[in-house]
């Protein structure tokens, strides 16, 4: 019966140093590129992703910018070619008078 007692307990002791050894050997394991690729990827794209966005985000900013100073640029040079326009005109009006 102490034989048996002594046996059941020394199984019991076995099993669970096996158990404690294949935790063990499970976190000491080599890094598999493959496995923490997969897992890492998909997280990767999706900053990427956020990263093109707000990039994408920024040449938009700058491509309205960019086409509201050529509008403002364009605007000013309507005036000034309206103020020559007019200029002309009163020099040829003011030409016709003293002629």
């Amino acid at each position: 019966e102490n034989i048996d007692k002594y046996q059941k307990e020394l199984e019991n002791l076995l099993i669970r140093q096996q158990k404690a050894n294949e935790n063990n050997a499970s976190k000491h394991q080599p890094i598999d590129i493959n496995t923490v690729s997969k897992l890492v990827e998909p997280r990767l794209n999706a900053l990427k992703n956020n990263n093109n966005i707000l990039e994408n985000i920024k040449v938009e900013k700058e491509i309205k910018r960019l086409n509201e100073e050529a509008d403002r640029q364009l605007r000013l040079l309507k005036h000034k070619a309206d103020i020559v326009s007019y200029a002309k005109y009163i020099s040829v009006f003011a030409l016709i008078i003293i002629l």
